[in-house]
């Protein structure tokens, strides 16, 4: 069967001889292609093997990778609105300015993965592993993220994606203690201090300082900061 891979745009990218849509890209990935662009919204690759493949600005809304080896590619500027990606290995792949709105991502993992400026408004992120992605101007808003594992946030570099992630340390600081919420985060505690933690911002040279009893969030430049002068950048109100 003649299989057409088509631009987003209408204009054709590649034409080969496969039984089916998926069999068509997996053959035009391991010859190493350029898909960029490609419109293969509402398919099925569950469990393919798109590793290191540029899939860059592709349109996958809608789609099904359940399961997928997605690791090392590149979905920069990428369209998966909507995509089935639970279970799905997305481990240092460019993920940067893709739309990942209402997608489910359950149990993914992103490890080390560039997600910045990716929107995940009102993605599923439950339980996936988010170990050492850097999260820089994500939009996190109306994300579930429970049960998620972070390890480490010191990629946190604007004030909303702290804002987003502030509940969850909370909830786990009440719930399981500092040490536990800490070891989650990969936050760092300043020595004798056991009301505060923070996440490092090394672009920022300083942190965002989460404080549990008072439900706010300050901005901690490498010294114990002094809370009749501590610049307070948000407050959860009720």
């Amino acid at each position: 069967m003649l299989i057409e891979i088509k631009h987003w745009k209408g204009n054709i990218l590649h034409t080969i001889e496969a039984d089916n849509l998926r069999a068509a890209v997996e053959a035009l990935i391991r010859a190493r292609a350029n898909l960029s662009g490609a419109n293969l919204s509402r398919a099925d690759f569950s469990r393919a093997n798109l590793s290191r493949a540029n899939l860059s600005g592709a349109d996958f809304s809608r789609a099904n990778l359940y399961g997928a080896n997605l690791s090392g590619a590149d979905f920069s500027g990428a369209n998966l609105s909507r995509a089935n990606l639970s279970g799905a290995d997305f481990s240092r792949a460019n993920l940067s300015g893709a739309d990942f709105s209402r997608a489910n991502l359950s149990g993914a993992n992103l490890y080390g993965a560039d997600l910045s400026g990716a929107d995940f408004s009102g993605a599923n992120l439950s339980r996936a592993n988010l170990s050492g992605a850097d999260f820089s101007r994500a939009n996190l808003y109306g994300a579930n993220l429970s049960g998620a594992d972070f390890y480490d946030l010191s990629c946190l570099s604007e004030l909303s994606d702290a804002i987003d992630i502030a509940p969850l340390i909370w909830d786990e600081w009440q719930k399981n203690g500092l040490d536990a919420a800490k070891k989650r985060f990969g936050l760092y505690l300043v020595s004798g201090e056991d009301k505060a933690l923070i996440a490092m911002c090394p672009l920022l040279v300083g942190g965002f300082c989460f404080v549990l009893h008072r439900r706010e969030i300050w901005w901690w430049n490498w010294q114990c900061p002094d809370p009749e002068t501590v610049p307070v950048l948000w407050r959860q109100e009720g």
